[in-house]
C-alpha cells in the first residue's frame, strides 16, 4: 500500500509539487526549445545569405579592378593566417576600397585562389544571447509560479487547520476540522480530530476523577467525624480501640454510648461507599445514640433504630453492627449482633483459650417489623478477671496480601489470639498491627475498626 493511499487516497505534497513543477517545466522547455530551434535556423539562414551575398559583391569588386593587386584591395591583419582544413587557409583582413572600405573581412585561399568574405555588420551571437536570457527568465518565472501555485494549494488548508487548532486550544474540544482533502494534510486533519476526541475523553475522565476525589474527601471527613474523641473509662475494665482507614471510604465507625452507669461499645458497618454510605452511617450513629441512651434494654433500642432505618433506607441498603455492654465492676458482659458477619472473640484467662461468639440477628434497616425482633439474639456471658473480648468491623477479614490472598475469618481469629499476649490497653492496636503484617505494603480495602474490652485482674 502506498503512502498516499494510507493518507486518504490523495496525492502527497511531494508528489503534487513534483508533478506540477515537472508538467509546467516540460511545457515551458518544449516551447522554449521550439523557439530556440526556429530562431537559430532563421539566424543561420540569414547569416549564410548575407555572407554569400557580400562575398559575391566582394568578388565582383575584384573583377572590377582586374589590374589591381590584392594588396590594393585589402590589407592582411597580422603576419600569419590559419588553416581550416583541406589545404584552405584563412586570415583576417581589412577591405580598402568602396563600397566595403574599412570593413573587416576573412580571406580564404588555396593554390592562389582566394575568396574575400566581408564580416556581417549584424552579429547573430548577440541575437542568440538575448534569446537565451529571455528563455531562461521565462523558465525561472514559470517554475516560480508553479511552486507558488502548489504552495498556495498546500498552505490554504494548513491555515484552516491552524485556525481549527486554535479553536481546540481555547477549550472547544468538540470542534471538528474543516479540511476535507487527501494526502498528508487530510491525514493531519483526521489526526487532529482524533486528538480532540481523546483530549475530550481525558478531560471528562479528569473531571469525573476530580469529582470522585472530592467525594472521597467529603466522605473521609464525615467518616472521621463519626469516630469517638476519646475512649471511656469504666471501673473494673480497660477499653481500647483502633481505627485504620482503607482505600474505599464508607460509613463504618465505632462508638461508645453511655446510658446511666452502662457503657455500650459499638462497631458499625454500612453497605455501599462514598458520601451516601457516610451519610447513612451518620444517620445510624445518631439513631443509636438517641435510642441507647433512653431505652431500658438493647433489644428495645435496636428495634427502634431498625424501624427508623427501615423507613429511611431504600431497598438493598442496610446497617450491620455488633455491640457489647459493660457496667462498672460488673462480672458479665451483654453482647448483641445485628447482621454482623465477623464473630467476636472471647479470651478466657483462666483456661488460656479463645472462643468465638456470633449472636444471631438481621441487619438494621433490612427487615422491618417483628421478624427483626424475633431473630435478634442478646447474650450475657460471664466475664472473669483477666478475660478479654475483641470485636471488629468486617474489613478486618477482608485484608489482602501482595498475592491478593484474603485474610478471612480464620486469619482474623489467629490475629485476635496473638493480640491477647499484649497489655490490655494495646490489644486493639496489636490486632491492627497483625493485619498490617499480613498485608505487608498493601493498603486495606476498607476501613477497619477494632474494640478490645479487658476485665482488670
Amino acid at each position: 500500500m502506498s503512502r498516499s493511499s494510507r493518507s486518504g487516497g490523495g496525492l502527497s505534497i511531494a508528489a503534487r509539487f513534483a508533478l506540477t513543477t515537472s508538467v509546467v517545466l516540460a511545457v515551458v522547455m518544449v516551447g522554449a526549445g521550439y523557439l530556440l530551434f526556429q530562431k537559430s535556423n532563421e539566424l543561420i539562414g540569414r547569416s549564410t545569405q548575407t555572407a554569400l551575398r557580400e562575398a559575391t559583391l566582394a568578388e565582383k569588386l575584384r573583377k572590377d579592378h582586374p589590374d589591381a593587386s590584392p594588396g590594393s584591395i585589402f590589407r592582411q591583419n597580422g603576419s600569419e593566417g590559419r588553416s581550416i582544413g583541406s589545404g584552405v587557409g584563412e586570415f583576417d583582413a581589412t577591405i580598402l576600397v568602396a563600397p566595403f572600405e574599412g570593413r573587416e573581412a576573412h580571406v580564404y585561399s588555396v593554390d592562389k585562389v582566394s575568396l574575400l568574405a566581408p564580416l556581417p555588420l549584424e552579429r547573430p551571437a548577440d541575437d542568440l544571447k538575448g534569446l537565451f536570457f529571455v528563455v531562461t527568465a521565462l523558465v525561472i518565472l514559470t517554475g516560480g509560479g508553479a511552486a507558488a501555485l502548489v504552495a498556495m494549494q498546500v498552505s490554504k488548508p494548513l491555515h484552516v487547520l491552524v485556525d481549527d487548532v486554535r479553536t481546540i486550544a481555547r477549550g472547544n474540544l468538540r470542534h471538528k476540522t474543516r479540511v476535507r482533502t487527501g494526502g498528508e494534510v487530510g491525514h493531519l486533519a483526521r489526526s487532529i480530530d482524533r486528538m480532540a476526541i481523546e483530549l475530550g475523553e481525558a478531560q471528562d475522565a479528569q473531571v469525573e476523577l476530580g469529582v470522585r476525589e472530592r467525594e472521597k474527601d467529603v466522605a473521609r471527613d464525615v467518616s472521621a467525624a463519626l469516630l469517638p474523641k476519646s475512649t471511656p473509662q469504666v471501673a473494673g475494665f480497660t477499653i481500647a480501640d483502633a481505627h485504620e482507614p482503607g482505600i474505599e471510604i464508607g460509613g463504618g465507625f465505632h462508638e461508645y454510648v453511655t446510658a446511666g452507669a452502662r457503657c455500650i461499645a459499638i462497631v458499625c458497618e454500612v453497605t455501599g461507599e462514598g458520601i451516601p454510605a457516610a451519610l447513612i452511617g451518620a444517620t445510624a450513629r445518631a439513631y443509636m445514640r438517641s435510642e441507647f441512651e433512653r431505652a431500658d434494654s438493647i433489644q428495645e433500642a435496636l428495634s427502634r433504630v431498625n424501624a427508623k432505618l427501615s423507613r429511611d433506607l431504600r431497598p438493598g441498603l442496610a446497617v450491620s453492627m455488633v455491640c457489647a455492654t459493660v457496667e462498672p465492676n460488673g462480672t458479665s458482659i451483654e453482647i448483641c449482633s445485628a447482621g454482623h458477619k465477623l464473630p467476636m472473640v472471647h479470651f478466657h484467662a483462666a483456661e488460656g483459650k479463645a472462643v468465638k461468639l456470633h449472636p444471631e440477628g438481621f441487619a438494621l434497616g433490612f427487615e422491618a417489623g417483628p421478624a427483626f425482633e424475633r431473630t435478634l439474639e442478646v447474650l450475657c456471658i460471664p466475664f472473669a478477671p483477666g478475660d478479654r473480648l475483641l470485636f471488629a468491623s468486617e474489613g478486618a477479614a477482608q485484608v489482602i496480601d501482595a498475592d491478593a490472598n484474603e485474610l478471612g475469618e480464620a486469619g482474623w481469629l489467629r490475629a485476635a489470639a496473638r493480640s491477647m499476649r499484649t497489655r490490655p490497653e494495646k490489644t486493639a492496636r496489636a490486632v491492627v498491627a497483625a493485619l498490617q503484617e499480613h498485608a505487608v505494603a498493601e493498603p486495606f480495602p476498607s476501613d477497619v475498626s477494632c474494640i478490645a474490652i479487658t476485665r482488670n485482674a
